[in-house]
């Protein structure tokens, strides 16, 4: 039998199976699950025993081939080998599960959720989408939520809002707003910060002047897109990587018509467009 240097043959005490036994590490180990030392003899023959001819089924002078079962020994190679896959199975587990929580919770913690439950697509946000898409949270809120307003600080030509930038949906509740008692009156409006991750939507303020908002109604959805908008605007300069602010807020004031507020530097404007039409208010 030729011998395989830096190995010795020995055959395992419990089945018999030949293993080969590193010398530099002194043990082997059989299929069968049992440490072999190299204190037998080196190049003791193995005993016979299946097909001859068939690696792996007790040919003379072969050893068994094939994977390790489970719960079996193995080489220490193989150990190590084993290892590492495990470790890389964990690590992409983990950023999976990573990935998934950020989708579905945003940031985590009270207060926070992730566009997963939204249905935004936080590379490409609708903005006209975000809008309703708290309307749930908001209600669960305030039974009497309504949306009140918007600030975008960057809408694309194609009316996506970037979230890097910043963006805000506002709901009010009325009933609390036109309460003169501060303890009811503090959290009239709640606001949902859309940032790269997720939404917050733990800040509640309440209104400046309670007695302004004695016969505040709620305003009506916006029938003038933000596509429909920034499609507009692109005659006025509105192309390729440039944004503009968009806000409505009938707090502070504006045309007596409920319209948007476009603000920009390029295109340079500070202009109004009707919500119901789309044309220029002022």
């Amino acid at each position: 039998m030729n011998a395989i240097p830096g190995f010795n043959q020995v055959p395992c005490p419990k089945c018999g199976q030949v293993v080969m036994v590193a010398q530099a590490t002194g043990t082997g180990y059989c299929r069968c699950g049992n440490q072999v030392s190299a204190g037998g003899a080196p190049g003791a023959p193995p005993p016979m025993g299946g097909t001859p001819g068939m690696p792996g089924m007790g040919m003379p002078g072969m050893p068994r081939m094939g994977f390790p079962q489970a719960g079996a020994g193995g080489s220490p190679r193989m150990k190590i080998f084993g290892a590492i896959g495990l470790a890389v199975v964990a690590i992409v587990a983990g950023s999976i599960w990573t990935a998934f929580k950020r989708d579905m919770f945003g940031a985590g913690g009270r207060g926070n959720i992730g566009y997963g439950q939204l249905s935004v697509d936080p590379k490409k946000a609708d903005g006209d989408v975000m809008m309703t898409s708290v309307a749930g949270l908001a209600t669960k809120w305030k039974r009497d939520a309504v949306w009140w307003g918007v600030n975008y600080q960057a809408v694309r030509p194609d009316g996506t809002v970037d979230l890097e930038r910043g963006a805000t949906v506002t709901y009010a509740s009325l009933s609390s707003a036109k309460s003169l008692a501060k303890s009811v009156n503090k959290d009239s409006l709640k606001e949902f910060a859309f940032g790269a991750t997720g939404v917050n939507f733990s800040r509640m303020t309440g209104v400046l002047d309670a007695k302004q908002w004695a016969n505040a109604e709620p305003p009506a959805m916006p029938q003038c897109s933000l596509k429909q908008l920034t499609k507009q605007l692109a005659a006025k300069g509105l192309t390729g990587t440039k944004t503009v602010r968009i806000t409505y807020d009938q707090q502070f004031g504006g045309p007596s018509e409920p319209s948007w507020r476009v603000l920009g530097e390029d295109p340079k404007m500070d202009s109004y467009f009707s919500m119901a039409t789309c044309a220029p208010t002022k």
